[in-house]
Parts: structure tokens; C-alpha cells; sequence
């Protein structure tokens, strides 16, 4: 059964993609890192780390407006294609071959454990 703090981390996550604040934005991320911290364990700079790979995971599932405007107010990136303002949007294929990668190496180490 999800937790009603496992609601809320869903709910703020929804809302991510939405912030155009910086204050939201901090709002968010501090709620977001506090709830981190509570539910796996995680020490206050461990879950701020966490957080902001889980964020700019998710901003790479949306426009590359949204993702750059993500990647400012939370001071993140995606944690395959970096920063969008640094390295700009990665191409189809550039994103293929990323895939490819990390599903191979999953394979080999769960081959080796």
C-alpha cells in the first residue's frame, strides 16, 4: 500500500514539469529531499543528490523547453544526456545508442552476480 508521503512525492513530481518560480521550485525540492531522507534514509546531501538525478530523469521524458526550464530551477541535469543548456538536446539516435549501452551493462553485471 503507498504511504500517504508516497502520495505526496508523486503529486510534487507531477508538478516538477509545471514550476516557472524559483521559490516553488525550492519549495518542491525541499519537501521532495525531506521526504527522501525519511522514507530510504538517505543523509541530507545524499538525497538532495538523489532527488535532483530522479528530477532531471524525468524532465528528459518532456519537451526540451520543459527540461531546460526543470534543469535551471532545480539545479539538475539528466543523469544519461548532462545538461541541456551545456550539451543541447541529445538526437534519436544518440539516445538509442545510451540505451543500448546501459542495458548491456545491466546484463553484465547481473551475469556477474
Amino acid at each position: 500500500m503507498i504511504t500517504e508521503k508516497e502520495q505526496r512525492a508523486v503529486a510534487l513530481f507531477e508538478r516538477v514539469t509545471e514550476v516557472t518560480g524559483q521559490e516553488e521550485a525550492d519549495s518542491i525540492l525541499a519537501e521532495l529531499v525531506e521526504i527522501s531522507m525519511m522514507h530510504h534514509g538517505f543523509a541530507h546531501e545524499e538525497a538532495v543528490r538523489r532527488t535532483k538525478e530522479n528530477i532531471g530523469y524525468h524532465a528528459g521524458y518532456f519537451s526540451n523547453e520543459i527540461r531546460e526550464r526543470v534543469e535551471r530551477l532545480f539545479d539538475c541535469e539528466h543523469p544519461f544526456f548532462g545538461r541541456i543548456a551545456i550539451k543541447g538536446p541529445p538526437t534519436v539516435s544518440e539516445a538509442f545508442k545510451m540505451g543500448q549501452e546501459f542495458g548491456a551493462k545491466l546484463r553484465r553485471q547481473r551475469e556477474e552476480n
